[in-house]
């Protein structure tokens, strides 16, 4: 049988095609050719969104952020897509409001709202994960901190996360109060909820943490490494922005303040204490936040060095460098004073009482007494008023006792009269550093003319040269009372 010569060459070719596709078929190029249809099919999908028509479809994204966040919020700028490293929306001019007043809305110049990876045939089944925002200026309102907990505290938003970012509000005064490098993350987990956030405020870096388990305690922890201060917050199961209860604990350079504490806006304290190297104490009363911060306490006090209680913490309520004490006036508010028992350079000191009240940066003591025992009773007011150059003390002291022979003993002075007393009132001027007597009376002898004069300058010499903290220091005073003695006989 013949065979066209047709035939017989496409039976070459089929053998040679053969081969050479067995020939190139092997495991490296089937990989090879599945990976790549893997890769683009896996591209078709995630590069699916680019193509969405944002701009028509800004509501349908507006409504999902509204959902996702809990909020009421305005896209002012762009939207954009990014499927590296996570598919994502980025929003531009995200307005945020937390009240129903627009006035007040924090502005974000660039969000990022992660979003399932799964969900990306079109805009309307985007689902977004998670709220994420990266190294933005953002404004607050100091007004509307409590909407801001509410918020947190009401709506369980999952993956609510700052990072590197700086968070600033204007206070009452329009300074601009800032926190940089600010982080908050926000997660739950088992009916748990936890707020975490770290940050730079006044040049010390802090942190905060807040956990809510439903149903039990909640614990909020702080502290400022850099300053040793650590807060500790344990808030009853039913406690809520509303009406708390619990426990409050701070640590504060080597010094404990333990609050029990209940209230709304009024808060109860009772059983609680501050202990220091200087002061063991109790503590009870009410504090008060409704309009300004106010308070009214007791405190009894089982055992106080003053001198070196105020020599301690001397840099926090004086400029060295004007002299001039400093109190906030923010600080409002009511301290009554029971020291039960202390030792100091005039003797033991059996009892002693006084009310401390502090009024828009002034400081007064007022109805002060003091109990020497036989050695003799003191009363004393001692105010500190006004700032800058007409910062001055104003003050009021009387001394009875019936043991005086005993009293002057301690400043290494002689007299055969039991019975001594002295009366004076008179201010004393921070930035001069001098003092002026309105009245000193003296067993009865009223000081007047050169010899006031002489006691004045004395006093200026030997105990407020260096500062009015002088007036504690019994070496000081030791040295006044002998000069002033001598200038008498």
């Amino acid at each position: 049988m013949k065979i066209s010569a047709t035939k017989i060459v496409q039976s070459y070719l089929n053998k040679k095609n053969i081969h050479n596709l067995k020939k190139n078929i092997n495991a490296r190029n089937l990989v090879i050719g599945a990976a790549a249809v893997i890769i683009i099919i896996v591209l078709s999908h995630f590069l699916r969104p680019i193509f969405f028509d944002y701009q028509s479809n800004k509501e349908i994204f507006v409504k999902k952020i509204n959902d996702h966040l809990k909020v009421r919020s305005k896209i002012k700028g762009d939207i954009s897509y990014y499927f590296f490293p996570r598919p994502r929306i980025v929003v531009n001019d995200l307005e945020l409001n937390f009240k129903d007043s627009d006035k007040k809305s924090i502005i974000i110049k660039k969000s990022n709202f992660l979003i399932s990876a799964s969900k990306l045939k079109s805009p309307n089944e985007i689902e977004i994960k998670k709220f994420y925002v990266k190294n933005q200026k953002i404004k607050i309102f100091s007004s509307q901190f409590k909407d801001y907990l509410e918020y947190f505290q009401k709506h369980t938003v999952d993956g609510f996360v700052l990072k590197n970012c700086e968070i600033f509000f204007i206070d009452s005064q329009n300074d601009s109060i800032s926190i940089t490098d600010f982080n908050l993350k926000n997660t739950f987990k088992n009916d748990k909820e936890k707020i975490s956030l770290n940050g730079i405020f006044a040049k010390n870096r802090f942190k905060i943490s807040f956990l809510d388990e439903k149903n039990k305690e909640k614990f909020l922890n702080f502290s400022i490494p850099a300053l040793k201060t650590y807060l500790k917050i344990i808030f009853n199961e039913e406690s809520n922005l509303e009406k708390q209860s619990g426990k409050l604990n701070l640590k504060i350079l080597n010094n404990i303040l333990l609050l029990n504490f209940e209230g709304d806006t009024d808060y109860k304290i009772s059983e609680s204490f501050f202990r220091s190297k200087f002061l063991n104490s109790k503590l009870d009363g009410v504090v008060n936040f409704k309009n300004n911060f106010y308070f009214d306490l007791g405190l009894e006090i089982n055992q106080i060095n003053l001198r070196k209680l105020l020599l301690y913490y001397d840099s926090f309520f004086n400029d060295k460098s004007s002299s001039q004490f400093k109190i906030s006036k923010k600080i409002n508010g009511k301290i009554n004073v029971n020291l039960k028992r202390t030792e100091s350079f005039i003797g033991r000191i059996q009892k002693s009482n006084f009310i401390m009240l502090f009024e828009n940066g002034d400081l007064k003591i007022k109805s002060g007494s003091a109990d020497l025992g036989k050695k003799g009773v003191f009363k004393f007011n001692i105010s500190l008023l006004g700032t800058g150059k007409d910062q001055r003390i104003n003050f009021f002291i009387n001394f009875l006792s019936e043991k005086g022979k005993e009293f002057l003993k301690k400043f290494y002075l002689n007299t055969e009269n039991q019975n001594i007393s002295f009366n004076t009132s008179g201010k004393i001027t921070l930035i001069e550093k001098k003092i002026k007597f309105d009245n000193l009376t003296i067993n009865n002898q009223k000081l007047e003319g050169k010899n006031l004069n002489l006691v004045e300058d004395s006093f200026n010499t030997h105990v407020i040269k260096d500062g009015v903290l002088g007036s504690l220091d019994f070496f000081k005073i030791k040295k006044f009372v002998r000069e002033a003695h001598e200038i008498l006989e």
